[in-house]
């Protein structure tokens, strides 16, 4: 098995998808969009800049 690099929650909140990133240094980054898609954009590009 590899090692941790984060883990996501994705959920919806009403019309709003909201996505919980927890990084392996217990850093928690939160992110919001009315688009399923765009929220995981914002997620992917984000977590490619903290991920070494």
């Amino acid at each position: 098995m590899g090692n941790f690099i984060c883990s996501i929650e994705i959920f919806k909140e009403g019309v709003e998808f909201i996505a919980r990133a927890k990084l392996q240094d217990s850093n928690l980054r939160e992110y919001r969009s009315s688009l399923l898609e765009d929220l995981i954009i914002q997620v992917m590009i984000d977590l490619e800049e903290k991920i070494p």
